[in-house]
């Protein structure tokens, strides 16, 4: 029989180039289902996850957040409370599958279809990271502009630093300037802002980064506020 096809719940604005790439073009091309919630809060999302089985969620940081609330907030007691996070992020060396049968009485809550969280628009906390792995879930990172089409970089695996963001995308370049800042090139670039077209060099992003020894990227903070 043939593989069902993935589930992508689209939360954010269809105006943002990361929810348009990741939450629209992409599942189509695939051939996955979309399905996009009307009113965005934490009730709607869990029964959304649930009744139409979704498997994938495009989101950012801030709601990866509030689903950590969300959970944490149901053990009443803070000590076990705290130790229940320690131990769902010490959680993540084992083995996806037992995870999430640790810890199955979460996903029964949220919805045991969905299995992948991919993060973007601003950096994502080692906190929140690791606790969401330890779970059972596989987290994904990427970084990006709008201006290049958003995405940037990527990161599959569960093994990072924090701010690790991955190794750029086939056909983008990437360079760091002498005070660290994220120098992007390639054909994903824009031409410029309007009517001011005349970009040619590499886009300097304002995103400070350091390199690993294999070329992932691991972003830092930012020399302005833009």
């Amino acid at each position: 029989p043939d593989k069902r096809p993935e589930v992508v719940l689209g939360i954010l604005p269809l105006s943002h180039a990361y929810q348009q790439t990741l939450g629209l073009f992409t599942p189509l091309a695939l051939g996955s289902k979309i399905v996009f919630l009307k009113i965005n809060n934490s009730i709607e999302l869990l029964e959304s996850i649930k009744k139409f089985k979704v498997t994938v969620i495009p989101l950012v940081p801030r709601v990866m957040e509030l689903l950590y609330s969300s959970i944490t907030r149901k053990v009443k007691n803070k000590n076990v409370r705290n130790l229940f996070a320690l131990l769902a992020s010490q959680s993540r060396f084992l083995p996806r599958l037992i995870r999430r049968r640790l810890f199955f009485f979460v996903h029964n809550e949220i919805g045991n279809t969905l299995t992948t969280l991919v993060s973007g628009g601003s950096p994502l906390s080692k906190k929140i990271d690791y606790f969401f792995q330890g779970l059972g879930y596989k987290v994904m990172v990427g970084y990006g502009l709008s201006e290049c089409s958003p995405i940037v970089s990527a990161h599959f695996g569960q093994f990072r630093k924090a701010g690790e963001v991955g190794k750029p995308l086939p056909g983008i370049q990437i360079n760091l300037s002498l005070d660290g800042e994220v120098m992007v090139s390639g054909e994903n670039v824009f031409l410029g802002y309007w009517p001011d077209i005349s970009f040619e060099n590499s886009l300097a992003t304002g995103d400070l980064a350091e390199k690993t020894k294999n070329g992932s990227i691991v972003l830092k903070g930012r020399n302005k506020n833009l």
